[in-house]
C-alpha cells in the first residue's frame, strides 16, 4: 500500500498522544485510513481528546457496516421496477432519512409523496433477497476499534435509523451485536434522522447524558 498524507500533522511523540484505536500505523504515526483497491487516499493523524472520551454513538449503515452501497443500489432499482426515474443523486438523499423526510423526498421527486411506500416495499423486497445470498460486510477496521472501546470500558450504542430486527439479523452473524451496551432506533424517539433527537436518547441510555 502507498501512503499519501495530504494535510501537514506534527508527528505523535508515543503511544499515549493516541486518542483511539488506529486502522494502522505509518512509522510512529498513528493513521486512520480510506483505501480503494490497494491504494491509500487519505490519512488523518488521530490525536487525544481534550477531555476522555465517555461513550461512542455509531450509526449502523455506513459506519459499522458497509452498506451504504446497498441502499443507494436498491433505492434505483426499486425505483426503476415500478417505472420511476431515480437518479443515483436522488437515492443517496433518501439515506438515512425518516419516514415522514423521505416521503416528502420522492414527493418533490415524483409528484406525490404516496410514491414513497411502494418504492421502499420494493427496495427492501430486492436488498433483502441480495443480502439473504450474499450477506453484510463489516467496515474496514470497525471490529478493532470496537475491541478497543472494549478493553478500555468505554460504553458504546448503535444509533440507527433501522428497526431492531434488522440491526440484530445483519450483526450478529458478523459477530457484532454483542459489543454494544444499547441499540437505539428511530423507532425510539418522536423525531428520527436528521433530527438529533437519537443521539441525544444515546447519550441518554448509556448515563452519558
Amino acid at each position: 500500500w502507498s501512503v499519501r498524507i495530504s494535510l501537514p500533522f506534527p508527528p505523535v511523540r508515543s503511544r499515549d498522544d493516541v486518542g483511539i484505536v488506529p486502522y494502522a500505523r505509518e512509522g510512529r504515526r498513528a493513521v486512520f485510513m480510506k483505501s480503494i483497491h490497494t491504494e491509500v487516499i487519505m490519512a488523518y493523524t488521530i490525536y487525544k481528546p481534550t477531555t476522555a472520551v465517555r461513550g461512542v454513538l455509531f450509526d449502523m449503515d455506513g459506519v459499522i457496516l458497509d452498506t451504504e452501497k446497498l441502499y443507494t443500489r436498491f433505492w434505483l432499482e426499486g425505483a426503476h421496477a415500478l417505472g420511476f426515474p431515480m437518479t443515483r443523486e436522488q437515492a443517496i438523499g433518501l439515506r438515512g432519512m425518516n419516514l415522514g423526510e423521505a416521503a416528502r423526498m420522492i414527493g418533490t421527486y415524483f409528484g406525490s409523496p404516496d410514491d414513497y411506500q411502494p418504492i421502499k416495499n420494493k427496495r427492501i423486497e430486492l436488498m433483502d433477497a441480495y443480502i439473504a445470498q450474499h450477506g453484510v460486510e463489516p467496515k474496514a477496521g470497525i471490529r478493532e476499534i470496537l475491541e478497543y472501546l472494549k478493553e478500555n470500558h468505554i460504553p458504546r450504542a448503535v444509533c440507527t435509523a433501522s428497526p431492531i430486527e434488522r440491526v440484530k439479523r445483519y450483526l450478529i452473524p458478523l459477530g457484532l451485536f454483542d459489543y454494544f451496551d444499547a441499540i437505539c432506533t428511530a423507532y425510539d424517539v418522536a423525531q428520527g434522522k436528521p433530527e438529533p433527537d437519537i443521539y441525544l436518547y444515546g447519550a441518554k441510555v448509556l448515563g452519558k447524558a
